[in-house]
């Protein structure tokens, strides 16, 4: 195979920054030597795959379509690295993954957990992270796959989308708010005297709204604040069994609004990566935690 996996990288990173000074300081190496290298795979393969000028190098038809290709081979050599890692020390070696803020709040906990008690040669990474943020890094291979609330996951050609499982959703508010007066079932005029609190935008129209609204990306923040005032919390009821089963957060119906009564879970991965096994033995305690609680 005449395939150079480094200068194959060279490509990409020239393609990336878009020139060759800035792919030289990135890689190491001399603007010079960079230029070399890139002449000798387009003199090897009769292609021309930038244009260089003023403004920089700039992807030929042909180039962006080598390109591709080159992303695609270099993430699955990673891939391979990393597996035969894997592979040669049982669970040691490297695994990177993201997950949306409420996501990682329920399930982040105990899944660090169970890692540590029985990967503990095993280096992980979990960010956290907006879907979008998180998109970003998965596109760029900071992380091998991500899980958050499919509505919040940008949908692109080259990642593929899988439901897991679902989690239940609902307004929670305290022990003693004015809206469990009636039994807990109020309309949307009513709910919207008070203050709503939410990690994400809302997509219920604002028109009607007097109490205003606090957008966190904090769940310890909103379960505070959803404890010490008149705020109703659109959340997951999941994230407050300790104070349900206390009694200290209750959860009312909105007859007049619809809203669904869970959220779906995804993973997405780019299209045509294999997980690694460390990733495989995660997606599975993911797929088992919402397989418990999805009636609940």
């Amino acid at each position: 195979m005449r395939l150079d996996l480094r200068k194959l990288n060279h490509l990409v990173t020239v393609a990336r920054l878009g020139t060759f000074s800035r792919a030289a300081e990135e890689l190491h190496i001399s603007q010079p030597a960079l230029s070399r290298s890139i002449a000798g795979i387009e003199d090897q393969y009769g292609i021309r795959i930038f244009d260089r000028g003023r403004n920089g190098a700039t992807l030929t038809p042909a180039g962006k379509l080598a390109i591709d290709d080159a992303e695609l081979l270099l993430r699955r050599a990673r891939t391979l690295e990393n597996n035969l890692h894997l592979y040669g020390t049982g669970n040691a070696g490297q695994i990177s993954f993201g997950m949306g803020p409420m996501v990682a709040s329920l399930i982040l906990p105990s899944l660090s957990i169970r890692m540590m008690n029985q990967e503990q040669r095993l280096n992980v990474h979990a960010t956290v992270n907006s879907a979008a943020q998180l998109l970003d890094d998965l596109k760029n291979d900071r992380i091998e796959m991500l899980f958050c609330g499919i509505g919040q996951m940008p949908r692109t050609a080259d990642t593929r989308v899988e439901v897991l499982g679902s989690i239940p959703m609902g307004m929670l508010l305290r022990r003693g708010h004015p809206l469990t007066r009636n039994g807990g079932r109020v309309t949307q005029d009513e709910l919207f005297q008070y203050p709503i609190l939410s990690a994400v935008e809302l997509s219920t129209s604002t028109e009607h709204r007097i109490g205003g609204s606090f957008i966190c990306g904090n769940y310890d923040v909103l379960k505070d604040t959803v404890l010490e005032t008149d705020s109703v919390w659109v959340s997951s009821p999941l994230l407050v069994k300790r104070e349900m089963e206390l009694g200290l957060i209750t959860t009312i119906d909105v007859i007049d609004l619809e809203r669904p009564g869970s959220v779906d879970i995804c993973l997405a991965r780019l299209e045509g990566s294999k997980p690694s096994p460390a990733a495989d033995r995660i997606i599975e305690f993911v797929r088992g935690y919402l397989s418990r609680n999805e009636s609940h």
